[in-house]
């Protein structure tokens, strides 16, 4: 509002009920039924059957940061999901949080040339990696990318990744 961006009569209209929700990780033991809930939810998308979750993978994500609260945590369980064979989700299914970008991170150093990367090096590097981590399944391999097949055939074909006619 100070900005201008947005109305103050608007607002003053949505403004009925003012609710303070403490971030994720300010309530630790909120994660097991979010992770129950959320579970339910990410199966049904995924077509999955997660259901066991040992105490030991409930207390690593109870020891993370959370700075994306619920939507982190489900995003979280999506790749792991993504990655899981069985009905249990394993701490190996987990993404590490120190592999994942933050937002203030220091952006990685050019090649040791001097060359930056352009924007299909980088696009083919992270294709790579996720192929190479869901060991060449096409439909994991979308899910964790979130794009299509019909996009993941194209991209693979441009890039000559490995298997791309499959």
């Amino acid at each position: 509002m100070r900005s201008g961006r947005f109305r103050e009569d608007l607002y003053q209209r949505l403004k009925v009920v003012t609710l303070r929700l403490p971030p994720l990780r300010e309530r630790i033991e909120d994660i097991p039924p979010l992770v129950e809930h959320l579970l339910v939810k990410v199966n049904q998308r995924l077509h999955k059957n997660l259901r066991r979750v040992p105490r030991e993978v409930i207390e690593r994500l109870q020891k993370r940061a959370w700075p994306g609260n619920v939507r982190e945590l489900e995003n979280v369980l999506t790749r792991a999901a993504v990655l899981s064979q069985g009905d249990m989700l394993l701490e190996e299914h987990l993404v590490d949080e120190s592999a994942t970008a933050r937002v203030d991170a220091t952006p990685p150093a050019p090649a040791a040339s001097g060359k930056i990367a352009t924007l299909d090096e980088v696009e083919r590097d992270h294709i790579v990696r996720v192929w190479t981590l869901t060991k060449g399944h096409k439909g994991r391999t979308c899910q964790m990318l979130g794009i299509s097949r019909p996009t993941l055939e194209r991209k693979l074909k441009k890039y000559r990744i490995a298997n791309a006619g499959d």
